[in-house]
């Protein structure tokens, strides 16, 4: 994985910099997204919760599945 410095070598100081900026602002978006989700659903720990939230016992099962699959 590069370091900051070799991305910053590697497009220059202005570019890094607005990319540096732009996965800031990508990042405390999302962040901000996450926290009024729990504030909404405060049962809610994992991503499997999620999908029982959204498909019931099925869903919960399924998105279990998948990150089973994936590890």
């Amino acid at each position: 994985m590069p370091t900051l410095a070799a991305v910053f070598g590697t497009v220059g100081i202005v570019p890094g910099v607005i990319l540096l900026l732009t996965v800031a602002g990508i990042t405390t978006w999302s962040a901000h997204v996450v926290a009024e989700f729990k504030k909404r659903y405060p049962e809610c720990h994992s991503v499997a919760d999620v999908g029982y939230l959204w498909w019931g016992p099925w869903g919960r099962e399924l998105i279990g599945g998948f990150y089973w699959l994936c590890e």
